[in-house]
């Protein structure tokens, strides 16, 4: 239990945080304090002024930075509170809400092994402000935790998201009518885990997968149901089953935002039969897109502008094998990209032409150069080997495959089975970019590789990351818009706190930026 204690002496009044917990030794009642300053009248308000010198030397240096946004995100939130009022019942394991905030924040910031969970957080300043030690998270007591939140009877993880649920409809009114679906792969690496399995990224990674589904708030994106599925690629089917999960959150239909990989007419036309709706992207290389690209070739007309944040873009609705189609051109963004695109290419000439001077023992040696050189534009010159004594080569532009590509250029094809206006749906679909962001952040922190060789391991593990990825949309909702959740995450981690021997704590030498990012968050 933590509360503020005040000592009164002669006119003054000085105020000290006390946090009392059970010796794990003794089994005795101990205090810690730390002194917080002076209570004074300033401006006609009672404020405290914290101690101007630090008083008997430095004893440690802990961790502060992301640590602390995330607690108190956390905090605000009521999340170990509602954690422990919904399972709290079903289990002996004192502070449960309080394990598990702690657990979570460690899984999205640190890819230590369970045996070093107890020495992350006694390096934190997270001890600092919790109700339990390190000696709270030794490998058997995580396990323990971890063996909780796989239990199927009752179905602990159903019962946390259904209140994470019902607290985020009554914090911030969303409506969840509607959700988004979202897929993340998670590499595995270990031995005999049934749900490890080679799926779509096998061709990048040539490793196995499980797969992470989530459904998310259509506003804030916040998460309100994720399921573990084995690796291999998820069938509509099983979106189906997903989607009468969530009933139980009162979540009536779906929004599907899908990747350029999943169209297919036989896709398309199971996911209208299951009555979802879909925005979805189109790969360059199919028919449906050349054909749509080739019907928009006048799409820069004033009557195809685009009333759309920041950018001038044009539009042009096209019905194509039954499929609403929208093409989109963005001409900041194709400028950008043109730029690039002829810079890199006239690199690779320069290059080329000052290697068409040299001779080479054999072919292989030459194409390997020229790979080298040429990159991903290999595919838009026609090369000429030629042998005398030596290799040598010659070559020209491919101009239809160049102007293929720049055409192109600045423009993204979506298609729809919704009734939305097109500024919506392109709206929808980029806001799709914070959900992989997110993930991105939690794989580069400690999500992958899955280790875990058990389902139950495995889909516990993921629930403490759900957990996570909630405590970190949270934390971007305080961000403000120049600022991302990446960018702040980083400022963060040079963030130390210093313990003085009197108990007091100190935030030395702050930068500025960092200052801008801990008041954003509400820790200063």
């Amino acid at each position: 239990m933590t509360f503020v204690r005040r000592l009164h002496r002669g006119e003054n009044t000085y105020l000290y945080n006390v946090r009392t917990y059970r010796d794990k030794k003794t089994g005795k009642v101990k205090q810690e304090t730390e002194y917080l300053g002076k209570e004074v009248i300033e401006g006609g308000k009672t404020v405290i002024r914290p101690p101007k010198r630090k008083r008997g030397g430095l004893r440690a240096v802990l961790d502060y930075g992301p640590h602390m946004a995330l607690l108190k995100v956390a905090q605000n939130f009521g999340l170990a509170k509602v954690i422990e009022q919904n399972i709290g019942s079903h289990t002996r394991i004192a502070d449960i809400g309080t394990k598990i905030v702690t657990l979570a924040i460690n899984s999205i910031t640190s890819d230590m092994t369970i045996g070093a969970i107890g020495n992350w957080f006694s390096r934190s300043s997270l001890k600092k402000r919790l109700d339990i030690t390190s000696d709270d998270l030794t490998p058997k007591k995580v396990r323990g935790v971890l063996e909780l939140l796989a239990s199927t009877n009752p179905d602990i993880t159903g019962l946390i998201e259904e209140a994470l649920t019902a607290r985020i409809k009554q914090l911030y009114g969303e409506d969840l009518d509607t959700a988004v679906y979202d897929l993340t792969a998670l590499t595995y690496h270990g031995d005999d885990n049934v749900l490890a399995q080679y799926g779509h990224a096998y061709r990048t990674t040539g490793e196995k997968q499980i797969n992470m589904v989530l459904a998310v708030t259509l506003d804030n994106k916040l998460p309100l149901h994720h399921k573990v599925l084995p690796g291999k690629i998820v069938s509509v089917s099983t979106i189906h089953s997903f989607v009468k999960e969530l009933e139980v959150f009162n979540v009536r239909k779906i929004l599907l935002i899908l990747d350029r990989g999943f169209y297919s007419k036989k896709n398309i036309e199971e996911i209208r039969t299951a009555k979802h709706d879909v925005i979805g992207a189109l790969a360059s290389h199919l028919s449906i897109t050349k054909k749509v690209l080739a019907k928009s070739v006048n799409i820069e007309n004033s009557r195809n502008l685009l009333k759309y944040p920041d950018n001038v873009i044009f539009f042009k609705e096209i019905m194509e094998d039954g499929i609403r189609v929208i093409v989109y051109h963005d001409v900041e963004r194709r400028n950008r990209q043109i730029k690039s695109f002829y810079d890199g290419l006239a690199e690779v000439e320069s290059n080329l032409r000052e290697l068409a001077g040299k001779k080479f023992d054999t072919k292989y040696d030459l194409k390997e150069e020229l790979e080298g050189i040429c990159g991903h534009y290999l595919n838009h010159i026609s090369i000429r080997f030629t042998k005398n004594d030596q290799w040598t080569f010659s070559y020209k532009l491919r101009h239809k495959s160049i102007q293929w590509v720049t055409n192109r250029l600045g423009k993204t094809v979506l298609f729809t089975t919704t009734t939305l206006p097109a500024a919506d749906v392109l709206k929808t679909y980029r806001e799709k970019d914070v959900i992989e962001k997110t993930f991105q952040l939690m794989k580069k922190h400690g999500l992958t590789p899955i280790n875990s060789n058990t389902e139950p391991a495995t889909k516990a593990r993921i629930t403490l990351s759900y957990v996570g990825y909630l405590l970190l949309s949270l934390l971007r909702m305080k961000l403000d818009k120049d600022t991302s959740l990446e960018k702040a995450l980083s400022i963060l981690n040079e963030v130390r706190e210093v313990v003085y021997k009197d108990g007091s704590l100190d935030l030395p030498e702050l930068t500025k930026p960092q200052k801008e990012i801990l008041e954003m968050t509400g820790l200063l």
